[in-house]
């Protein structure tokens, strides 16, 4: 597959883009995916943020809405898994993750719909936007652990990817909740799970097995990011052009949906602000059915960018997304600065969202870390713009205020 040659402005951002990822997923949430877990801070490729579709950081996410009860079979008490992790010898699964890599790296979307329940248009835009830039994926293992209901597992996959723009491949962990059809064959599920399956997940995947394995493919990003400014470069420089393209396409559909004939409201003169009442999910698209990318944080404002009916689409670390206004109440700009700078003090806090840490309070800073949801930071400093200044492991930078716990 050619790869499509970069404009100046293209090679421009590149040379000024900086940044880091995890996500123990480096593709699996490119953003946002494997996860920095209790023992090291865990930087696992940006560019896996986003890009590994289901990163565990990704599947655990997802508590019920008040809106709507969360799907899926449930583990129904089922007690967590102490088994290790072993080597998959199942050949339909290793078939089924070889495949999931395969049609990535061509950006067969026809491939992924086939194996992938669950897949929202979001990952559709993203799986075929990334496929421009990777021109390889390469599955090294495969281990399983068993899942929460009678035949399902939850994959550990580790592997390496490579650019079309760098000779070298680069180390990657994720993670994939696996389950049988009723004709007995496997396929990958990115729907919306339970209470009880989230928590089985998220507790097998604390085990020390894996957090020992995910620890070892951190160290050795790590150490070759350090070796290799270029390719450091590369992967801020990809994430940022498919996060942008992603969202350019979702906002001209979300657009094309609301038809010539639909009447927004009109905005008022200055920006104006939701403040949660209750815990509920922030979706990619005005859709319950959309991907669950995140939590409200009850007593938290969030800036308003449009409305449209029910739905409100807000500001949401560093790009947007779409929650139901009825759970909010509308603050003037003036309130939810205080409430930012009230909401907590110095000290230690613990995360209740996954976000950058950035060189200075705006969105259009560098990159300098990554702090990931329910790990402890010092909170130095507490602004009145809505940013706080931390120290997460050695790292110091600022996060959104409203990313941080009480």
């Amino acid at each position: 597959m050619a790869r499509k040659k970069k404009s100046d402005v293209e090679k421009a951002a590149d040379h000024v883009m900086r940044e880091r990822s995890r996500e123990g997923s480096p593709f699996n949430a490119f953003l946002e995916t494997i996860m920095a877990h209790r023992k090291v801070l865990v930087p696992v490729v940006l560019i896996v943020s986003v890009a590994l579709t289901v990163a565990v950081a990704l599947l655990l996410s997802r508590p019920a809405d008040p809106e709507q009860t969360a799907q899926g079979e449930g583990a129904q008490g089922t007690e967590i898994s102490e088994t290790s992790m072993t080597v998959s010898q199942d050949p339909a699964i290793n078939e089924l993750i070889n495949r999931y890599y395969a049609a990535r790296a061509a950006g067969d979307l026809e491939t992924l719909e086939s194996i992938i329940d669950g897949l929202t248009q979001s990952r559709r835009l993203y799986h075929q936007e990334l496929s421009r830039y990777v021109e390889s994926f390469t599955v090294e293992e495969i281990y399983l652990k068993q899942g929460p209901v009678e035949n399902s597992y939850i994959a550990y996959i580790v592997e390496q990817y490579k650019f079309y723009d760098h000779p070298q491949t680069v180390p990657s962990m994720e993670s994939l909740y696996i389950r049988m059809s009723e004709d007995g064959s496997y396929y990958i599920y990115d729907g919306e799970l339970d209470d009880e399956t989230n928590r089985y997940i998220r507790m097998s995947s604390l085990s020390d097995d894996v957090v020992d394995l995910n620890n070892k493919i951190n160290a050795e990003y790590n150490e070759m990011m350090l070796a290799d400014v270029t390719l450091d470069e590369l992967i801020s420089a990809v994430h940022k052009s498919v996060n942008d393209t992603v969202a350019e396409a979702l906002a001209a559909e979300q657009n094309a949906l609301a038809g010539e004939n639909s009447t927004e409201e009109e905005k008022p003169e200055g920006d104006i602000y939701l403040r949660a009442r209750e815990v509920i999910n922030i979706r990619a698209e005005a859709s319950t059915e959309s991907e669950a990318i995140g939590t409200t944080v009850t007593g938290t404002a969030y800036r308003v960018l449009s409305q449209d009916g029910e739905w409100s689409c807000i500001e949401y670390n560093g790009g947007q997304a779409y929650v139901f206004t009825e759970y909010f109440d509308e603050i003037t700009e003036a309130e939810a600065r205080e409430s930012m700078a009230s909401a907590i003090d110095t000290g230690t806090h613990v995360m209740n969202t996954s976000c950058n840490i950035r060189e200075d309070s705006t969105t259009d800073s560098e990159i300098v870390g990554f702090a990931d949801e329910g790990h402890e930071v010092e909170v130095l400093e507490v602004l009145d713009n809505g940013w706080s200044r931390i120290r997460y492991g050695q790292v110091e930078g600022f996060v959104m205020t409203e990313f941080i716990g009480e």
